[in-house]
């Protein structure tokens, strides 16, 4: 170049200086520290609703036995088909005649805080409804602190989870 004494250096290809790089690599790891709390709560509250739909889906799975035993001509006791709920082992387990057909324990980020079922038990009628009563479960996430409620209707049986805790007139079946 006509008036220029510096002459451009056979390396001088456009590349990235080492400050620039680990101004970089900073920014990420600042980036990455700042948005990682939140990716852990949206997890813990993934993982709270994940295990109410199953709660919910297992109580359903209790009915249906509990229908298709009727179906199939079987002699069941009322209190035959039951979901026992264990709050200080954060697990519950379906029965059949007081013997667990499966048992389900909470991970470790979800607490079973309480349930409101006399003797924390769900006792299904041959028809799938609950014996005398429905109720709620409590489950609370470690974490973040959020509850979720698997709720039992009482006289259509119906189950549902509900970010909130619901009256008695459905748990009850009282108006």
């Amino acid at each position: 170049m006509p008036g220029s004494h510096l002459q451009r250096s056979p390396f001088d290809g456009g590349g990235f200086t080492l400050v620039e790089l680990m101004l970089v690599v900073a920014l990420l790891g600042v980036i990455t520290a700042v948005s990682l709390p939140c990716f852990q709560t949206v997890r813990a509250r993934y993982e709270l609703a994940a295990v109410a739909r199953q709660m919910a889906e297992d109580i359903r799975e209790c009915q249906q036995i509990a229908r298709g035993w009727r179906a199939e001509g079987g002699l069941a006791e009322t209190n035959s088909f039951q979901v026992r709920f264990d709050s200080t082992g954060d697990s519950y387990s379906l029965n059949l005649d007081n013997s667990p057909l499966k048992t389900i324990a909470m991970p470790a980020g979800v607490d079973l805080v309480k349930t409101n079922f006399p003797e924390a038990r769900l006792v299904m009628k041959v028809n799938g409804g609950p014996s005398g009563r429905g109720g709620t479960v409590s489950l609370r996430s470690r974490r973040t602190g959020d509850y979720l409620f698997v709720v039992v209707a009482a006289v259509s049986g119906r189950v549902r989870v509900s970010p909130t805790e619901p009256g008695d007139e459905e748990i009850l079946g009282v108006k």
